[in-house]
C-alpha cells in the first residue's frame, strides 16, 4: 500500500495548488468529483476508456513489464486525475 499512500501525498499536493475537477481510480470509479452525478459518470466512462488506451501504450513502449500507475490531464479550465489505486 506504499504506492497508494505516495499518491495520495500527491493528489493532496496538487490540490493545495490547481483546482481538480475529477479524480477516479483507473478503473473508473470516482474518487472525488466537482461535477454532478451525471456528467461525472459520464466523463468517468470517457476516461476509463482512454486511461485502459494510455496503459496499453505505456506496457508497449516499456521493456520491463512497466504500467500505467497515474494519469493527469490539464487544460485551461480543467484538471483530471486517475489514479490505479484506490486511495480514499
Amino acid at each position: 500500500m506504499h504506492a497508494a499512500r505516495c499518491m495520495m501525498i500527491c493528489i493532496y499536493r496538487l490540490s493545495s495548488v490547481f483546482n481538480i475537477d475529477i479524480i477516479l481510480e483507473q478503473l473508473g470509479a470516482i474518487i472525488q468529483s466537482t461535477f454532478d452525478e451525471e456528467p461525472t459518470t459520464t466523463h468517468a466512462k470517457a476516461l476509463s476508456d482512454l486511461t485502459s488506451k494510455a496503459g496499453r501504450i505505456v506496457g508497449m513502449l516499456s521493456e520491463d513489464d512497466d504500467e500505467l500507475t497515474f494519469l493527469r490531464i490539464r487544460s485551461k479550465h480543467r484538471e483530471i486525475m486517475v489514479s490505479k489505486y484506490r486511495l480514499i
